[in-house]
């Protein structure tokens, strides 16, 4: 699948994977602390085609200088979020959905991506928490319509599978996942399987059912 370098005007380049013509959903991917933007083609192959990808990068360096971390500021995050799905739409020529967006952050970028969920639910309305270092905090997902909290079978995980088991008690769309095979830092082997489940499952749970099955290959 075709993955490109994204210039976004005002911002740092991005990475994008387009959907399939005419498509307009959004899938945000959000990168761990000094990790890999690239690192979502390890379950690209999953991400339903209807989904234009975008891998940002975060605001400061590591000590690398290559790689970087994320800033705690959500507002600006959603902002360069919203430059880079105007500069996709540009370069696809297709008016990609500002309104909603799924987002799916990975350790560090989990955190972000719950805080998006947290402050403007009504924008990101699901999310795929990966390798979170701690549990949701409390109330953050209680206006997400679907949450799947993904862990490595390698790393530390309890805490997000008692996590899944409260949230889905207090009556939230909740799914635990299991990455067979993988350290923390990884996606292990059966990444395309086990995100293809993940997608699955969202498909079943508004807003993103409302216009057909829009996680359907």
């Amino acid at each position: 699948m075709v993955v490109e370098r994204l210039e976004v005007p005002g911002d740092k380049w991005a990475l994008m994977s387009p959907g399939e013509e005419g498509s307009r959903e959004v899938l945000v991917y959000l990168h761990g602390k000094c990790g890999d933007p690239d690192a979502f083609r390890a379950f690209l192959e999953a991400v339903p085609p209807r989904f234009t990808v975008l891998s940002l990068r975060g605001e400061i360096k590591c000590k690398d200088g290559v790689r970087t971390r994320w800033s705690g500021h959500v507002p600006s995050l959603d902002a360069r979020i919203a430059k880079a799905i105007a500069a996709a739409s540009a370069l696809r020529r297709v008016p990609l959905r500002q309104d909603r967006r799924i987002v799916f952050g990975y350790s560090q970028g989990s955190l972000r991506a719950e805080a998006l969920v947290a402050r403007l639910p009504d924008r990101y309305p699901a999310a795929i928490l990966a390798a979170a270092p701690r549990a949701p905090r409390d109330h953050a997902l209680d206006r997400a319509g679907a949450v799947v909290l993904l862990a490595g079978a390698l790393d530390a995980r309890g805490h997000l599978m008692k996590a899944a088991e409260e949230l889905s008690r207090q009556g939230l769309a909740v799914r635990y996942e299991e990455l067979p095979e993988a350290h923390h830092g990884q996606y292990g082997p059966l990444a395309r399987e086990t995100l293809a489940a993940c997608f699955s499952w969202l498909q079943s749970h508004p807003p993103f059912n409302d216009e057909g099955p829009a996680f359907q290959d």
